[in-house]
């Protein structure tokens, strides 16, 4: 193979390694255009926040990730969130935007941020 074949090759393989990796993004863009992320795989970073939910009201006890400005996306399952709130944590996972329910991330990993 001669060297633009190889070059190109290396530059298809850098590429391909970027791909399927999931998007960061801030809670604020998140909850100003849910739709552009509807389904992608997002990392976020925030506070865990737990509330205890309204048996009356039909609202499980839930947690969200939360920023300063209390932009915030719910963490499912809760039992994967629960034992990291009060945290600063770095979560990856699918995004959702369900009627009736709001913004909410299905958890693929959650683990405490860098500082």
């Amino acid at each position: 193979m001669g060297p633009a074949v190889l070059a190109a090759a290396a530059v298809l393989v850098v590429l391909a390694g970027g791909c399927g990796g999931p998007s960061s993004v801030a809670l604020a863009d998140l909850a100003r255009d849910h739709q552009a992320y509807e389904g992608e795989r997002l990392e976020l970073h925030g506070v865990v926040v737990e509330f205890a939910g309204d048996e009356q009201a039909n609202v499980p006890r839930h947690a969200v990730l939360q920023d300063p400005e209390a932009h915030r996306v719910e963490l499912v399952p809760f039992e994967r969130a629960q034992p990291h709130v009060g945290s600063t944590v770095r979560v990856v996972g699918t995004f959702q935007f369900e009627p009736g329910r709001g913004r909410l991330l299905r958890i693929d990993s959650i683990e405490p941020a860098g500082e």
